[in-house]
């Protein structure tokens, strides 16, 4: 923190303490220096230092003003709150413009509710919604590929193989809504063959796998 008094006493070179009394002293306003390439014309008048202060307050008492400064608005809200408990000032000074900046962020903030609500009704209404209607082979087809093209992210340890979680959790959705095996080893075909297309390296015996069962499934072997 640097604080400034106004007062006509003459320059001392050298380190100095000075001690202010509280009493009868009352914050009066608050304000923000916007830039520091004028520092002639902010409210600390004229203060040129490496400090570079952008936040202060003034204190008045019987005429003298007092202006303290601080490079952090944390800084200058905890002083100005332990000057509140010290002096029990009642009054409390707001910055320009900071009904405007409330609005903002109450706005702000309102419009978020409302997506999260929005959202919040989507997921209840997907809920809500009968599981003999839902087409779950659709489901089960972008689950499986967005499982893939997660495992994916690293091809040269995978080479298309899900991992252990992965198989689980689709072992369990086809389980749970009826998809069949064909149905499954069909969409994972199509899947493999796609990203061999796109250049990434698949395991041959994975596409291998997938026909077999495909095919015994056609010719009535399974």
């Amino acid at each position: 923190m640097a604080a400034f008094g106004r007062n006509n006493k003459p320059e001392h070179h050298g380190s100095t303490t000075s001690l202010t009394s509280l009493s009868r002293l009352r914050l009066s306003t608050l304000g923000r220096i916007t830039s520091q390439r004028h520092v002639g014309s902010n409210p600390l008048g004229g203060l040129e230092c490496d400090y570079s202060p952008r936040f202060f307050f003034k204190l008045v008492r019987e005429g003298d003003t007092i202006i303290i400064a601080s490079s952090a608005e944390v800084d200058r809200q905890n002083w100005i709150q332990a000057l509140y408990r010290a002096t029990g000032q009642t009054h409390k000074p707001t910055l320009p413009g900071a009904s405007n900046v409330s609005a903002i962020i109450s706005d702000q903030k309102k419009s978020t509710v409302d997506i999260e609500t929005g959202q919040n009704k989507t997921i209840d209404r997907f809920a809500s919604i009968p599981i003999h209607t839902l087409d779950h082979l659709e489901y089960f087809i972008i689950l499986q590929s967005s499982s893939l093209d997660y495992r994916l992210t690293d091809p040269f340890v995978s080479l298309g193989c899900l991992s252990p979680t992965q198989r689980y959790l689709l072992d369990e959705y086809c389980t749970r809504y009826g998809i069949r095996e064909c149905q499954r080893h069909l969409a994972m075909l199509i899947n493999l063959l796609n990203k061999i297309e796109n250049g990434m390296s698949i395991d041959p015996d994975l596409i291998h796998i997938s026909y077999s069962l495909c095919a015994n499934h056609v010719s009535g072997k399974a």
